[in-house]
């Protein structure tokens, strides 16, 4: 059942029954509704138009809501209202393109919208918190088009960010200097900016494959009109001088390593730009971890979870140690944190069932106090007699981590 709302005169619709929308932890949004809103924020008095903002934000908080409220229209109303100056409500509305710019249907709406060069603008000569917030709304169209990216450099945007990262609010500055560095590393590195399937695959694929064949030809003195007998295999050339081969690299193998590299890095240097990027848009090395894939991934991730499900990368993962530190990173029960690199959920199958805190990182399953580190475990129901036993066998492994 959706929640009827008054505001200023208008009735949001009230459903009975089956709704055309579901909840999402939350209050859920109609479509009905998100037209009803939207109507005041047009046509409403000033207070009616910043309650109508107000709910608008308020809804959009949660992650279902957020592409009906793209659907329902409202990323060009709002652009309108910053063209416009905003009727009194430009707090309102930043804050809003904020909360919608992190869902990615939302990231498309404003990108189609033509609003970089507005966004500069507010950036420029906004308020504090206006600031902050545009360069929030900038940052993720940035790492995900590429274009966004050129046109907010042809727009002015460096010269307004680097003003930003010095004056703005800390959060602000965190923002410009992350899109600051897009900005020096697009110039730096010249990347075309709208690289396609196939150029990436030439690179990937056919070069390496070429670069074999031509070496190839050369060792067993063959050329582009005859074919010679190539009495040892690829692979046996390939292999070390010392182990009886002549050292020549394999370039898919060493296109493979390099993949790996990547994926390495991506773990250990979390603070460099084209890692945030990664981070900020799939989830980072937990997600290669987990092989979750999307229909809109680029082609640089996709070859990242590729590389993932390769048999050389399988050597990486069995033979390297897991080392907690803080328990920031790591999930208590999925991951083989353990000295026997075993996951908790699959040596304690019945335990990690009940368990009230499956998917917490080590770092909030307890705290510290003056006799040391203590566990805080939570469970859904009451151990049976038979798992008073596995219960400690569990706290005891805990307790000599």
């Amino acid at each position: 059942m959706c929640v009827c709302l008054f505001l200023n005169g208008i009735e949001l619709p009230k459903r009975q029954g089956n709704c055309r929308t579901k909840k999402c932890g939350g209050s859920s949004l109609s479509e009905d509704a998100a037209t009803a809103l939207i109507k005041l924020l047009c046509e409403g008095t000033p207070t009616g138009k910043k309650d109508a903002a107000t709910a608008i934000f308020n809804l959009s908080i949660y992650q279902g809501n957020k592409p009906r409220a793209v659907k329902a229209g409202i990323i060009a109303l709002l652009i309108q209202f910053l063209k416009d100056a905003g009727g009194g409500i430009v707090d309102e509305v930043v804050a809003i393109m904020e909360i919608l710019a992190s869902h990615h249907e939302g990231r498309v709406a404003i990108g189609q919208a033509k609003s970089i060069h507005i966004l500069v603008e507010v950036i420029r000569t906004g308020s504090p918190r206006n600031r902050e917030n545009a360069a929030a709304v900038l940052w993720p169209l940035c790492t995900e088009d590429p274009l966004q990216l050129k046109l907010a450099k042809e727009h002015g945007a460096e010269a307004a960010l680097q003003e930003l990262s010095e004056n703005g609010t800390d959060r602000a500055k965190i923002k410009a200097g992350s899109i600051l560095e897009l900005l020096q590393r697009m110039e730096g590195l010249k990347i075309p900016l709208k690289p396609t399937t196939f150029a990436w695959r030439l690179i990937k694929d056919t070069i390496p494959t070429k670069g074999n064949l031509r070496r190839r030809q050369f060792l067993w003195g063959g050329g582009m009109e005859q074919r010679k007998i190539a009495w040892v295999g690829w692979k046996e050339v390939c292999q070390p001088k010392d182990k009886g081969g002549l050292g020549i690299k394999d370039l898919k193998t060493f296109n493979s390593a390099l993949l790996a590299k990547w994926c390495w890095d991506l773990f250990h240097k979390q603070e460099e730009p084209w890692a945030k990027i990664l981070i900020s848009k799939y989830g980072g090395w937990r997600a290669l971890e987990e092989g979750i894939r999307g229909s809109q991934d680029s082609i640089w991730w996709r070859e990242l979870l590729s590389s993932q499900q390769q048999q050389q990368n399988e050597v990486v993962k069995t033979e390297r140690n897991w080392k907690v530190g803080g328990g920031e990173k790591f999930r208590f029960w999925e991951d083989p944190w353990t000295h026997n690199a075993i996951p908790l959920m699959d040596k304690y199958p019945r335990l990690y069932r009940i368990s009230d805190q499956q998917k917490q990182i080590i770092m909030n399953m307890g705290n510290n106090t003056n006799d040391g580190w203590e566990w805080k475990l939570s469970w859904r129901m009451a151990l049976f007699d038979s798992e008073i036993q596995m219960a400690d066998n569990f706290l005891g492994e805990l307790s000599q981590q």
